[in-house]
């Protein structure tokens, strides 16, 4: 009997929703520990972090000479480190390693974002900051072309560890995508509305836009194994009610770890 028709999809939809609110988490840790990182290899003090499930992660730290190096550390040194996370997945092909290759995958397509859209917006980010600093706009136009490029390849390559496969209905796809993803940014913007005072209207073209784009990866998940067979090389997976507790006990601790470690210094709020 084949995978797909083994797994409910609604236990493959809940578990891709907590593998992606591990990774996506996670990977905010990494990126904010890389900054850390530029910061201690230039003599600076980090004398902070804060991170939040919903909300943007900071860290704050002494005077650094080299800005440029501060605000590349997070996706250069950081992103760029989650690598290592899909390796170990190739090697341990479990679903319980889902959430670290989120962590790689949902971390590059994010940092991408902010990459595309910094030559072209004055919204303040690492790449725009980078950018005031001297660092030529089309180097950083090109990282986020690279960093897409990987993280929608890698997504796509250990969908079998989520019982997806060539085989996999476009239906199925579509609702283990939209379904498994797009609450999470949900549950992000009524946050950001309600206690940032973001705009609704803003956030609500972001959804439309994440919802279109999880549609193109979809599609590209049916076609690419058919024209490559480097992304049949993993056979599916069964996702079973043990590895949906376990990703989200794990998303728990993630998250209560990430609030108690928060430490902003003294007149910040």
């Amino acid at each position: 009997m084949n995978v797909k028709d083994e797994i409910p999809v609604g236990y493959t939809i809940l578990f891709m929703l907590g593998a992606y609110a591990f990774g996506f988490n996670l990977h905010n840790i990494i990126h904010e520990l890389g900054h850390a990182i530029s910061i201690w290899i230039q003599g600076g003090k980090v004398t902070g972090f804060y991170f939040h499930p919903f909300n943007a992660c900071l860290n704050f730290s002494t005077y650094v000479p080299n800005h440029i190096l501060l605000y590349a550390g997070g996706a250069f040194i950081g992103g760029a480190s989650t690598i290592i996370f899909p390796v170990l997945a190739w090697k341990f092909r479990s679903p319980l390693m889902v959430p670290l290759v989120m962590a790689c995958s949902a971390g590059f397509i994010s940092t991408s974002k902010w990459m595309l859209i910094a030559p072209f917006s004055n919204a303040f980010s690492d790449y725009s900051s980078m950018i005031s600093l001297g660092v030529p706009a089309g180097l950083i136009l090109l990282a986020g072309i690279l960093y897409l490029i990987i993280g929608v390849l890698t997504l796509i390559l250990y969908l079998p560890l989520l019982g997806i496969d060539d085989k996999t209905s476009m239906m199925r796809r579509l609702l283990i995508f939209e379904l498994g993803i797009l609450p999470y940014q949900l549950f992000s913007c009524i946050y950001l509305w309600l206690v940032n005072d973001h705009q609704p209207l803003f956030m609500l073209i972001n959804l439309i836009i994440s919802a279109g784009f999880l549609v193109i990866i979809a599609l590209l998940s049916k076609w690419l194994p058919v024209w490559f067979s480097f992304f049949r090389k993993m056979s599916p997976e069964k996702t079973y009610k043990s590895h949906i507790v376990t990703v989200w006990a794990g998303v728990f601790i993630l998250v209560a770890v990430m609030l108690l470690v928060s430490v902003k210094p003294e007149g910040i709020n």
